[in-house]
Formats: C-alpha cells, structure tokens, sequence
C-alpha cells in the first residue's frame, strides 16, 4: 500500500528557544514592557507556545531531588490547576550511591507529600544492567531510568481515572546547560544533524520544559525563595563525558568567548530547523516514489525507486534513508553513521547488491528498487531471495 508518511512538523507552532534564553540575559528590550522576563515566566510561555501539556494530560515528573527537578516541581504544581492536568512525581534509585542516594529518595518523597503530588519510589541497578548489556554506567543509568519511569507512568494511566482527550507524558528538569552539553557531547562522537539539534521540547513522550533557561536562573529562584535542594555527588565526577563537557569544556569556551552558551544554542536551534525541512522534503518523496510493504497489517519492509534517490543530494539522500530506517527500526538503537554510509554507497551498485543492518533489517537492490525488509531472523542466501 502506498505510504502515508508521518504528518510534517508544524514549525509555525514552535516557540523561538533562543529568543527566550537571549530575553533572560537583557534587562530591556521586547521581552515586556522593557522589563527583564522572570525565570518563571519564561518556562511557563514555553510550555504554552510548545502545547507541552494539554487539559487532562497525565504528568509524570523525575523527581531527582537535584535544583532542576525542584524548580520544576514548583513550576508544574502551580499550573496543574490552571491547565488542568493531573501530576505526579517519581525518583528514581539507581543502585550506585548507597547512603546518600537513600536520603535523596527520603528528600524527594517529603518534597512531593508536601505539595500533596502522588509519589513513586523507583528502585533499579544500574551497575548489574551496565554490566550485562556492555554499556558505561552514564548510558546505563539513562537507558534503565527512562525504562522504569515509562513503566511507572504505564501503571498510573492503567489505574487513574480516565480522563478525555489526556495524555500521558513523563517531565525531565534538563535545562539550557544541558542542551549545550549534549550538542557538543554529539558534537564530539561524530553526530549529524539528528545529534547536534540536541534535546527537544517534546519528543517519544518525554517534555523538557525548562530547555530555554539556565542552571544560573534556577539556582537564583531556589535561592530568593529560600527552596532546599539536593546535590549528587557524581555530578563532579569528571570520570563521566559529560561532567567533563559542563566541567571543563564549557567554562573554557566561555572563557574564550563569553557568548559561547548562547552561540551553541542558536546553532542547536537553527539545526534543528535544517532538519525539520530536509525531512519534510524526505516524506515528500517517500510518498510519491516509495512503498510501504504490509502482510497482515504489519510493516515488514519498504521499496522506493533507485532512480529517484541517485540524484538527490547526498544530505537529502541520507535523510530520506535516515526516514526509511525510523520506519522500520523506530529508535535506531544499533545504527550509526557507518550504516548510513555503507546504505548510501549500495545505491550506487548493481543488481542483486546486499547489506546486512542492526536488528535483523537487510537491503538489497532488486532490479531498479532499493528493498529494506525486516526479517524475524537473520537469513541465509536462500531465505533472502524468496524475499
């Protein structure tokens, strides 16, 4: 059946992240009236411009303990009633820092009980997981915490009331500082344009709405308004990437230029925008030159004429490849740029050309077609034909 593509990304909807962070920086200027946009205010702009939560949404905040996660508690918990969604908070434990991750989990839970918000214990081990799946424990610890609270957020959807038209969405404190960070973390393992656009605002479920301020803004609020927080203390762990980045790396560029945080953003945002176009203009072509290959409802591969990605220019080639392999492989866990350039080059061979991807997908060149098929395991020559 003919592919219906994804709906394009409505780009007139997005809120200027950058306009937002350069407000926070001026004491004058079209920010209101000439007066310098609270903190606070500019979060709450950003969660409306962005329709990051709608009446009857399900809000599931990561309730760390840290400065971020508490600015953001007081940020959601004033607005659950004005927006008219249903909050709760979890924390996640993750099994590496033994007493003092115990009072964190104890600071979080009063934190919530407090503010009279639901709250939820996690309890996971990070080392035994990074172990088995042969990853750090910085990659670890992200991929298990995410895992647990979409779980989590599963269970209060399956038990709450339900509510019309709600979502469920979990909320992460991650700031502009961080936005910064992982621009550059991406930036320096080889990224393209999908990595140096860094975080967005929404995205598989996940809401960032403290993206267009500063770690320097949320510190400031707590402080004025007398808010305790808590510290972890592998933070300042330069063993881990991105300590190093917020440790060293940054502060020696702002030193170096003192618009640097700033400059990194805008950049991020205008990627972002490239991005946005470039895939646009992919789902364009998919629809019109390509197939969506179904048996029994499900998608179990993809075709589109060999003839009409040969001219496209590579970086639009590559992101209508990029589209194709999301289709077939939401998430992309395994792939990376050598796929993508070893999918590209097979454009360019004969008939009867292979290649064997992450997660059991192969292309092949079937005539004047390029064929991406996900198989249920891996085939031999002979099961690949018959495909």
């Amino acid at each position: 059946s003919a592919a219906s593509g994804r709906p394009m990304r409505d780009r007139k909807r997005k809120a200027n992240l950058t306009f937002l962070f350069l407000c926070s920086m001026r004491r004058s200027g079209p920010c209101g009236e000439g007066q310098r946009m609270k903190t606070g205010e500019k979060v709450e702009r950003f969660i409306r411009e962005r329709r990051l939560i709608g009446a009857g949404d399900t809000i599931l905040l990561a309730l760390s303990g840290g400065a971020d996660s508490v600015y953001l508690l007081l940020i959601l918990e004033k607005l659950r009633g004005e927006l008219s969604f249903s909050l709760y908070a979890a924390h996640v434990q993750h099994g590496i820092r033994g007493e003092e991750a115990e009072r964190d989990l104890e600071f979080s839970r009063e934190l919530a009980e407090r503010f009279k918000i639901p709250f939820h214990g996690i309890f996971v081990n990070v080392p035994e997981f990074s172990r088995k799946h042969h990853l750090g424990l910085e990659e670890g610890a992200r991929l298990l915490r995410y895992r647990s609270l979409r779980d989590c957020l599963s269970e209060i959807m399956d038990k709450a009331p339900e509510r019309a038209g709600g979502r469920g969405k979990i909320a992460v404190a991650q700031h502009g500082n961080d936005q910064a960070e992982t621009v550059l973390y991406h930036l320096f393992r080889g990224s393209g344009l999908r990595g140096l656009r860094g975080m967005e605002a929404e995205k598989d479920g996940i809401i960032r709405p403290l993206l267009p301020i500063l770690k320097e803004e949320i510190l400031s609020e707590l402080s004025e308004r007398g808010i305790a927080h808590r510290e972890d203390s592998t933070n300042r762990d330069l063993s881990y990437a991105r300590n190093r980045i917020r440790g060293r790396i940054l502060p020696e560029a702002e030193r170096l230029n003192a618009g640097a945080l700033p400059h990194i953003l805008r950049t991020a945002e205008l990627i972002g925008e490239a991005e946005d176009l470039l895939l646009e203009r992919a789902e364009e072509i998919f629809r019109k030159e390509g197939e969506e290959l179904l048996e029994g409802g499900e998608l179990w591969g993809l075709r589109i004429s060999v003839l009409s990605l040969r001219p496209l220019r590579p970086i639009l080639r590559r992101t209508l490849l990029l589209l194709m392999s999301e289709r077939l492989s939401p998430g992309r866990k395994d792939w990376g740029a050598v796929h993508f350039d070893a999918l590209d080059r097979l454009l360019f061979s004969g008939n009867g050309a292979h290649l064997d991807l992450p997660e059991k997908i192969t292309a092949d060149i079937r005539g004047k077609e390029l064929r991406l098929l996900r198989h249920s395991e891996v085939l031999s020559m002979k099961g690949r034909k018959k495909r």
